[in-house]
């Protein structure tokens, strides 16, 4: 992988070094992470329709429409169009229907999108839910799991096509995070992930875990936090 393969001698200390040592190594790993991903971030030029639905959808969303109902130039060839949609989605080059996600990945990108560019904001979703990660980890094993979100084959990848995941990934972290401590906060970020992206449905099973360790009221919190941004 990009960062693993260049700083074994780092990750192996965060996963088994002493504390100190430990602490170090992870934080070697991130700074790697964070300047091999924005080199490619401010280098790499992307053809992907997803970019596209992003700075659409949150450019329409500032200014007052819906970012369902904007439309994209298709960045495609005729291969490409042919792969990633069916009949009738292209039309005179242009891709018809608007922002295919849920809507927190857009309200979370709107700082990074100020600053010039939403994907600041998954390379810092990645960073902060890596270590997130890696601090609530019990064990070495856990340890490793959590490198393995800046280690993976593809973890610049995600960053650099505007994908919705390390969003997801992000709030999953601080989900957990929360159920450490007071369940007043809980309901927050699981409200967002749930808001996120279709497939987080799939999840829902975990709530019974939520559940148990902080009352079914605060899944019902994070419930009608999704729907208000759904229905936003």
């Amino acid at each position: 992988s990009d960062v693993c393969s260049s700083d074994l001698v780092s990750a192996a200390a965060a996963v088994w070094g002493g504390p100190a040592r430990a602490r170090t190594g992870l934080v070697v790993l991130l700074v790697a992470f964070a300047v091999l991903t924005a080199t490619y971030v401010v280098r790499a030029d992307v053809a992907i329709d997803v970019q596209a639905f992003l700075r659409g959808g949150i450019g329409a969303m500032l200014h007052g429409t819906s970012p369902y109902a904007i439309t994209i130039p298709n960045p495609y060839d005729a291969a490409g169009t042919r792969a990633f949609y069916g009949p009738g989605v292209v039309e005179d080059g242009v891709v018809q229907y608007g922002f295919p996600y849920l809507p927190a990945g857009l309200l979370l990108d709107v700082p990074a999108y100020l600053l010039g560019d939403p994907r600041w904001m998954h390379l810092a979703a990645v960073l902060v839910a890596t270590a997130l990660a890696w601090r609530l980890a019990t064990d070495r094993v856990g340890r490793a799991v959590a490198l393995l979100l800046v280690c993976g084959g593809t973890a610049s990848t995600v960053v650099l096509c505007s994908w919705v995941e390390p969003l997801m990934v992000l709030l999953l972290a601080l989900t957990v995070l929360a159920m450490q401590g007071s369940r007043t906060w809980v309901a927050v970020p699981l409200g967002l992930l749930f808001a996120s992206k279709q497939y987080a449905v799939s999840y829902a099973p975990a709530l019974v875990t939520v559940a148990r360790a902080h009352g079914w009221r605060t899944v019902w919190r994070s419930e009608e936090h999704t729907s208000e941004l759904q229905s936003h």
